[in-house]
């Protein structure tokens, strides 16, 4: 009789089961699970900087910075960037905070131009909490920074100071959650010293181990003090790029497309569209690595949360 009983609830389980996982709908190749999930999230909502700026810059300046002559409609890039490239992925509308220049703090590189005062990453993100509505638990944020402080640091002739760099991203972070997030993202650095900028300066070797000292302490900051983010590793995406450039359609990862002579030919054979920025094919293998994490990272606690 018990065995009988057990065996009911056991099919009853297997029933329910089958109609939780039939209820879910089904991706555009007919596959479940891999971006249904998404459709529960409402948004992307990004903070950072120039590498993430869709015209907030642009607007500001009325039309001038990023100059319209050889930049696409407000990106520091020659099209559209990477958050653009992944909200179409994801099939989620995004809302963009990130100002070109922005710091980690409140300061930014275009402090003063116009007789304007940009917002830094602290801004950015108080800008969106300080709204009446509050925040949306059902977004994803993303917070990419910390590139323009150690630019800024360098081109003072100063040794950048990772520590509180660490700390600005990490109050960004704890900023989001104590108001509500459950979905955050923070990418690490690029290689700062494999780009244009950085080749030119003949202090690569020494940027590069910036940078990946920086990304080393953000990683176990990270894990220590917000184990609930998703991280994403540019910094190993970019060497895999410069180290085969072919698999991704690129003839030149060391030199801009866009310099003082003129445009080069083909863009989507650069990676670099100007001396730090990458070209909207270079967003584009971006945004992949970045889709691939979230995906990889956030439909697992997806399935966790349903189940």
């Amino acid at each position: 009789m018990m065995r009988s009983r057990l065996s009911r609830a056991l099919l009853f389980c297997s029933l329910v089961a089958s109609m939780l996982f039939a209820a879910l709908p089904a991706s555009a190749d007919g596959e479940r699970g891999e971006t249904a999930p998404f459709h529960r999230f409402t948004k992307l909502v990004v903070f950072g900087d120039s590498l993430s700026d869709t015209g907030n810059v642009f607007v500001v300046t009325r039309g001038a910075v990023p100059p319209p002559s050889t930049y696409y409609a407000g990106r520091f890039s020659n099209g559209p960037v990477w958050v653009e490239y992944l909200a179409e992925a994801l099939d989620l509308p995004f809302e963009n905070y990130a100002y070109g220049g922005a710091l980690t703090d409140t300061a930014n590189l275009f402090d003063g131009l116009g007789g304007v005062d940009f917002p830094g990453l602290r801004d950015e993100i108080d800008a969106y909490t300080g709204r009446p509505e509050g925040i949306d638990r059902r977004a994803i944020y993303l917070v990419w920074a910390g590139a323009n402080d150690f630019r800024a640091a360098l081109s003072r002739g100063q040794t950048p100071d990772i520590q509180p760099v660490i700390s600005n991203l990490l109050d960004a972070v704890d900023k989001l959650y104590a108001d509500g997030a459950r979905y955050v993202v923070v990418p690490n650095l690029p290689d700062l010293g494999l780009t244009p900028e950085g080749l030119a300066s003949g202090a690569g070797p020494f940027i590069t181990l910036l940078s990946a000292t920086f990304n080393e302490y953000l990683a176990a900051a990270l894990t220590v003090h917000a184990a609930g983010v998703v991280q994403i590793d540019v910094f190993q995406q970019m060497h895999e790029t410069v180290n085969h450039p072919e698999g991704y359609g690129f003839l030149n990862v060391t030199t801009p497309c866009r310099t003082a002579a003129g445009v080069c030919a083909d863009p989507d054979t650069y990676l670099f569209w100007d001396h730090v920025h990458p070209t909207a094919r270079g967003h584009e293998v971006l945004a992949e690595t970045f889709e691939k994490a979230i995906k990889e990272k956030l439909v697992m606690r997806y399935r966790h949360e349903l189940f």
